[in-house]
């Protein structure tokens, strides 16, 4: 049943299903979530009245801004490591070129 029909058999006072007439519907409204791939997770409360769907697809942003972490993360254990202060500057670099096994081709 669409929101289009809901709000029709709630105006009429009755609702019709196959051959049965019920002229006191009540109709209550059970939203959910259909989403085509494997890149989501949804859930309904028990009313039916609220639901939360999350896209967890991991484009380039997420995992540069996973890598930017990672990379200040390392520098930071470096740091720590020989005793570095805040104010102590540093030079890092990275390369970009490595391919899937962390390899810099020649």
């Amino acid at each position: 049943m669409s929101h289009a029909d809901a709000l029709a058999a709630i105006e009429k006072g009755t609702l019709k299903v196959g051959d049965t007439i019920n002229t006191k519907p009540e109709v209550n409204s059970k939203l959910s979530f259909a989403c085509e791939g494997a890149n989501w997770e949804s859930s309904s409360s028990p009313d039916g009245g609220c639901v939360v769907a999350i896209g967890y697809t991991q484009d380039e942003a997420i995992l540069l801004s996973r890598m930017t972490w990672e990379l200040i993360t390392y520098i930071q254990r470096l740091r720590k490591s020989i005793n570095l202060e805040m104010q102590d500057v540093i030079e890092a670099f990275f390369l970009t070129n490595m391919d899937e096994r962390g390899f810099v081709p020649d």
